[in-house]
């Protein structure tokens, strides 16, 4: 018995057939002797990937203060590094200052995908006030504390005039402003300017160049390592300014003056595909990065600069940063990045 499909071949002088054998079947026998008959090899088995990344071991624990901006999917990674890094040490966070900053108002279903330090216990919480609870859950000794909102144009104003109050710059990164909302976390102006002069690293995980130019450059006014990072879909990279250095003489003046927000979801002015393998990867290295930073700067000389991975092609690159801006005062890099007309406050008669 067998099936022929119609119309019968393809063109080509071949066609196929199923049909029901007798194997005992001398004709049969006959026919299956008259036929190679081959079973494909089994493919060998492909070991999965492995990347080894060597970084400076430090024995001293951290101490010290460290403010982190956004504590989102990069910013989550960094802390869950930092907490179960000092954990795994007999640490409980003596002499450590942790300081999260971030504006949004709500940890929703869609982020758990890729901030792993918050659950479904976190959902409808800020992120910041999330982050300051699990922190201390585990952190006992630590100090710390939450700010939900963003920190920016103001911040680095209240830091270049070195009085800690606000002048009337403004800046569209301050979200609060536009909610008519009361939070226990908001920090005023002097608790923030304290925070921050009080910093010895400054961590970025926001999601738009115009903020990391803003942060770069309060990190070279404090004169401490700026730590950031960015992905997008299957790619990513790392950035350590361990040194003076900003955005804008790294990247170009025209990064710091780009205020897309990058989001997987339909909110983002750049919307992108997540993968939780790069959010993983580079939030954990800041995290690495900044717990070297505190338990010994020294060892941050032995850190790459700048490193890039592609998922696609699976390559992990350590990379030389480009010059596009000469000079040592980093915070004018940034202020006469954003000087477009029209565009940016006057402050004092120079643009902030």
């Amino acid at each position: 018995m067998c099936s022929v499909p119609a119309p019968w071949g393809d063109g080509t002088g071949h066609g196929h057939m199923r049909a029901r054998i007798d194997v005992d079947s001398p004709v049969v026998q006959e026919l299956l002797d008259s036929v190679e008959l081959a079973v494909p090899h089994a493919p060998e088995p492909v070991e999965p990937c492995q990347v080894t990344f060597r970084i400076p071991q430090v024995e001293e624990p951290p101490k010290g203060g460290l403010v982190v901006a956004g504590v989102g999917g990069l910013g989550s990674w960094s802390m869950h590094t930092i907490r179960q890094g000092i954990e795994q040490i007999g640490g409980s966070g003596d002499g450590l200052n942790i300081s999260p900053f971030d504006p949004d108002t709500a940890i929703e279903v869609h982020n758990l995908n890729r901030q792993v330090l918050y659950s479904e216990k976190e959902l409808g919480q800020p992120k910041a006030t999330a982050a300051k609870s699990l922190l201390q859950a585990v952190l006992e000794t630590a100090d710390v504390q939450a700010g939900v909102q963003a920190i920016g144009l103001p911040e680095l104003d209240s830091l270049i005039h070195e009085n800690g109050a606000k002048t009337d710059a403004t800046d569209d990164l301050d979200l609060l402003d536009e909610l008519d909302i009361t939070l226990t976390d908001t920090l005023a102006d002097a608790e923030v300017n304290a925070l921050l002069q009080e910093a010895d690293v400054l961590l970025c995980g926001v999601d738009n160049l115009h903020a990391r130019g803003i942060l770069s450059a309060m990190a070279a006014k404090l004169d401490i390592p700026f730590i950031n990072a960015g992905t997008e879909g299957f790619g990513g990279q790392f950035d350590l300014f361990h040194t003076p250095g900003c955005m804008a003489c790294r990247y170009g003046a025209a990064t710091v003056r780009d205020r897309r927000v990058t989001s997987s979801q339909d909110d983002g002015a750049i919307p992108v595909s997540s993968i939780v393998t790069t959010t993983a990867l580079f939030g954990a290295l800041e995290g690495l990065a900044a717990l070297c930073a505190l338990s010994d700067p020294r060892s941050l000389e032995e850190w790459p600069k700048q490193v890039t991975w592609g998922g696609r092609s699976n390559v992990l690159r350590e990379l030389t940063p480009p010059l596009f801006m000469r000079g040592d005062d980093h915070v004018e890099h940034v202020i006469s990045a954003l000087q477009v007309a029209g565009t940016t406050p006057e402050v004092n008669g120079s643009h902030v």
